[in-house]
């Protein structure tokens, strides 16, 4: 195979600053860009990730830095001060930076687009949280369904399993790394999920939360070809111990005659901004 690009995947930053070891991997496995599926945040406040060194972190990384906002990113429903703070940031691209307003990331032929968790935030009522989901899934389906990305991101997996694509859908949320479907990945979080990952346990091995993250490629056609997925548990104590180091091959069926042929071998990105109208 040829190369196309690849991706970092991580999700559930929950206020930790892990940004060194995130430019560790850029680094060592020749990342295109990393993708965050949200929850950037603990409870819904800039200041958590001011005082971590986040976003400093996030500014110094080598590679793009892609994002979409999950339900601990913000206070309430139309509270906008994480996406105000990572848009002075120069190499993050936020994919719905406004309801309504999609970041569509091209890279070379290959291209990117996502959702916010916009109907939920830190102290909602954690009620109706599938059908929440609706308007965010019908809003991105209405401006990518005669185009769909080769990758689609939302936070909360009841979201992106309903998102056109013709690649995969990402979401986070759990805590935990899966493929299912053929195409739809949960990543997990290089975190641990901050201090929503520890158990109330006196065995310190059972205590420790389990960190992953996952390494997408594609090839130069653009068709998704592997996700590595490493999980490891012992990255805040520094005594790291790997679980597991799984691999997951795409299948691909037979590409329609129509189809034109697409070349993924440029890592040039660029955005396309895309806006519609949310009046009913």
């Amino acid at each position: 195979f040829r190369n196309g690009p690849s991706f970092l995947l991580v999700s559930d930053i929950h206020s930790l600053n892990m940004y060194p070891i995130v430019e560790q991997i850029v680094t060592q496995e020749h990342v295109t860009a990393v993708i965050d599926s949200g929850d950037l945040l603990v409870a819904g406040r800039v200041e958590e990730a001011e005082l971590t060194g986040i976003f400093d972190s996030i500014a110094k990384l080598s590679v793009p830095y892609i994002i979409v906002l999950g339900n601990h990113d913000k206070s309430s429903r139309y509270d906008k001060a994480l996406i105000d703070r990572l848009s002075k940031i120069d190499n993050v691209i936020i994919l719905e930076p406004h309801e309504g307003e999609f970041n569509e990331v091209r890279v070379g032929e290959l291209t990117i687009a996502g959702v916010n968790d916009n109907e939920r935030w830190y102290g909602d009522s954690n009620t109706d949280n599938v059908q929440k989901q609706r308007s965010g899934i019908d809003r991105f389906n209405k401006v990518f369904g005669d185009y769909p990305p080769d990758i689609a991101v939302s936070h909360e997996p009841e979201a992106s399993r309903e998102l056109v694509t013709r690649g995969v859908t990402i979401a986070g949320h759990y805590h935990k790394s899966s493929v299912d479907s053929g195409n739809h990945i949960t990543n997990g979080t290089l975190t641990g999920g901050g201090i929503f990952g520890y158990k109330d346990s006196e065995d310190p091995a059972d205590a420790s939360p389990l960190q992953s993250y996952g390494l997408l490629t594609f090839d130069a056609t653009c068709k998704p070809r592997q996700l590595r997925v490493l999980e490891f548990t012992g990255m805040l104590s520094g005594q790291i111990d790997i679980v597991s180091d799984s691999q997951h091959y795409f299948k691909h069926t037979t590409s329609k005659s129509t189809d034109a042929p697409r070349d993924c071998t440029s890592i040039d990105i660029r955005t396309n901004s895309i806006r519609i109208n949310t009046a009913p």
